[in-house]
């Protein structure tokens, strides 16, 4: 993974007075910050790239220190309090994971979302939430060709994977979900 530590100037803008309203309201404020970032972050990968280059991974800085255990109750409290809040507000909530990762082995991965993946089919079905995991459906897809799927030295989903992960959600789950809804209201 490409770790990036903060320049310390960034710490000194961030501490100008102005900065944080300039970079909400102006799109060149806003551009500039993109650009240098933007460079700062292509020559540190250009120096710390070995070989193949593996397009799977994503950001270090959202690495948490943090116990299976920990990861799973705090899914499942956040969970618990937006569907309270869901059925204090007349709204359905329906969940799917994006299928970005392989989660074959999320009974004994460490990562935190894995861990609470691991869990959420039988937390769901508990508490009465429509769940299903589309990462047999996309992973597979997204192992074969990542180039064409992965923002290049990201990790995360381009334009077509954003497309793939969508298509994957109606067809295999959001569409199921819905014809169970109209056959309950009786709709057309």
């Amino acid at each position: 993974r490409h770790i990036l530590k903060p320049a310390k100037i960034k710490n000194i803008v961030n501490s100008t007075p102005g900065y944080q309203w300039s970079i909400e309201n102006s799109h060149l404020i806003q551009f500039a910050k993109k650009s240098v970032l933007a460079m700062q972050y292509n020559s540190k990968i250009k120096k710390q790239r070995k070989g193949n280059e593996i397009l799977m991974q994503g950001p270090a800085s959202f690495e948490l220190d943090i116990s299976r255990e920990k990861a799973s109750s705090l899914g499942i409290a956040l969970f618990k309090r937006l569907k309270d809040w869901c059925d204090n507000n007349s709204v359905f909530l329906y969940v799917t994971t994006t299928g970005w990762f392989d989660l074959s082995d999320a009974e004994t991965s460490k990562e935190p979302a894995k861990a609470f993946l691991y869990v959420a089919h039988d937390f769901f079905k508990e508490i009465n939430i429509p769940f299903f995991d589309i990462s047999p459906a996309v992973y597979g897809k997204v192992k074969e060709m990542p180039g064409e799927f992965i923002i290049h030295g990201d990790g995360h989903p381009n334009e077509n994977g954003s497309k793939l992960i969508a298509d994957m959600s109606w067809q295999l789950f959001i569409r199921k979900q819905l014809h169970e809804y109209c056959s309950m209201r009786r709709c057309n």
